[in-house]
């Protein structure tokens, strides 16, 4: 789920609210179908649901543990430019360039 979320928000240079993640189920659900190779459609649906629906802050508690890794990893000075943040009045984006990233397709593939 944390890879579709950060994945979901790289493919949104210009961020995005909360309220207007269900616009982007399609989107979000096809994401996840490249990241979770063993689940089966009933869970993809519900995990899909809860991030776009933020139902129990699903997409807070991931952005949390997103962003913790990134400064455990790389440092908090260094992650700041690749940490899912929300300024005032802002939609939650990443700052990062992204003509600086590839992003490869998974060494699996998921038939549904």
């Amino acid at each position: 789920m944390q890879m579709t979320v950060y994945h979901f928000f790289l493919n949104h240079s210009e961020g995005i609210t909360f309220p207007y993640m269900v616009d982007h189920e399609a989107e979000v659900l096809k994401l996840y179908k490249r990241y979770a190779q063993n689940a089966d459609i009933a869970t993809l649906i519900n995990r899909v649901n809860s991030i776009v629906k933020n139902e129990d802050a699903t997409l807070s508690v991931l952005i949390s543990k997103i962003n913790t890794k990134i400064k455990n990893t790389i440092g908090s000075e260094m992650a700041k430019a690749y940490l899912i943040l929300r300024t005032r009045d802002e939609p939650h984006k990443i700052i990062f360039n992204r003509d600086l990233l590839t992003i490869k397709e998974p060494k699996f593939t998921r038939k549904l």
